[in-house]
């Protein structure tokens, strides 16, 4: 099973705070000019608010690396009664507590608020509960956003969101849909000469063609993003698309470079403090040693993974390696093992909405019962999860697993 949860398509998120950086100063001017010689409490308040602004711009600007002169869009339209909900908002998804930052962001939302600050807000939530594998809760946030978006006649917003929704449905195994949202960002941010979100669309349609088995096409799109994060010296960026790569070279066989890469990533990720990176790098590196037979290894790697992903909520990266785990069991001969990790990862999975998950935890349950010999049940389950591997349209070593299984199941059944 190949672990394919690298957020490069959150960097959408920088600019869903572009829209609060003068909502937040206009209740300051307007009190200025309303108490003029209460110069003392005006000093005060816009102090405050200064140091809102710069400690929003120093977490964006050390974690999605934007440059100084958007930065000083990022607080665009809460009043002041608002302000410590966003301040706390913003500390929560810096120590990737992401659902206590869903609620604050929500206590930031008040009637008849600008269009181009609900887009705002309701993109971050969206990023928020994404981050938790949470997309179907994430999708209506993204959808709200996007009308907001359009409200406000923000094409750079608009594009923002389209390939937030393109990488949700990448995630939920809507591939058809992932690559008609990420196309319409990508021409807009083409239009509109936006250089970082160009090359974040494009990382996300690599992910696209690489489950459909298109690896050449696929590391063209993420070199190519790669190439342009590194440019714009946005190092966040540049790790998704090195633990990318390190996917295309896995898938490949080459698992001396596929190492190389998600080790690159992985020490980006940890001089970030970016533990939901830390954590897909680590189960990917866990895929490299089981690939190599290193059991052990593995097993180390992805409980590592696990223990993160448990401790910053993020259901998908439990169920991946929970689903991990299954599997090194598994090729140790525990099968009761196997089948419970497997089962736990598949329950996270449907929950969630996970069609790609579901499939390959479908397909690993099918081989657990075919070596057991139970070949009406492996049909069963491995029949499930090839019908589910055609709707999303995917491609490459899942599916083609599926169905060698059952030509053998098959075989079996004639003799």
């Amino acid at each position: 099973m190949e672990i394919v949860l690298t957020i490069s398509g959150i960097v959408g998120l920088v600019v869903g705070l572009a829209a609060l950086a003068e909502l937040i100063w206009k209740p300051f001017r307007r009190l200025v000019l309303r108490r003029e010689t209460d110069i003392e409490r005006v000093e005060a308040k816009v102090g405050q608010m200064q140091e809102t602004v710069e400690e929003i711009k120093e977490y964006f600007n050390h974690y999605f690396g934007v440059p100084e002169d958007s930065s000083r869009k990022l607080v665009e339209s809460l009043p002041a009664d608002r302000e410590q909900s966003l301040r706390a908002a913003i500390q929560a998804q810096r120590e990737e507590r992401y659902p206590d930052a869903v609620r604050h962001l929500k206590d930031c939302i008040y009637p008849d608020m600008p269009s181009a600050a609900r887009a705002s807000i309701h993109n971050l939530i969206g990023n928020s509960l994404l981050r938790q594998g949470l997309a179907p809760d994430a999708e209506p946030e993204y959808l709200e956003a996007l009308e907001a978006a359009r409200e406000a006649k923000d094409r750079q917003a608009q594009a923002k969101v389209l390939g937030n929704l393109g990488f949700l449905y990448h995630q939920q195994g809507d591939l058809t849909r992932a690559e008609q949202h990420l196309k319409q960002a990508l021409d807009i941010q083409q239009d509109i000469g936006d250089r970082l979100g160009q090359a974040n669309a494009l990382g996300n349609l690599g992910l696209v063609y690489r489950l459909r088995g298109d690896l050449e096409r696929a590391e063209q799109h993420h070199k190519e993003a790669l190439d342009t994060h590194r440019t714009l010296r946005n190092r966040a960026s540049e790790a998704h698309d090195l633990g990318n790569l390190g996917l295309i070279y896995a898938a490949r066989r080459d698992l001396d470079r596929a190492e190389h890469y998600h080790r690159n990533a992985l020490d980006i990720h940890r001089q970030m403090g970016n533990l939901l990176g830390e954590a897909n790098q680590l189960g990917n590196l866990g895929n490299v040693y089981r690939q190599r037979g290193d059991l052990d290894r593995a097993e180390q790697h992805y409980k590592e993974a696990l223990e993160i992903d448990r401790r910053i909520g993020d259901r998908l990266g439990q169920a991946n390696q929970l689903g991990n785990l299954g599997i090194v069991y598994a090729h140790r001969g525990d099968l009761d093992r196997a089948e419970q990790h497997l089962k736990q990862a598949l329950e996270l999975q449907q929950q969630i909405g996970d069609r790609l998950g579901q499939a390959n935890q479908l397909g690993n349950l099918g081989l657990l019962a075919e070596k057991r010999a139970q070949l009406s049940q492996a049909e069963n389950l491995l029949r499930q999860s090839l019908a589910i591997f055609d709707q999303v349209g995917a491609g490459g070593q899942g599916p083609d697993n599926v169905r060698r299984a059952l030509a053998r199941i098959e075989e079996l059944k004639r003799q």
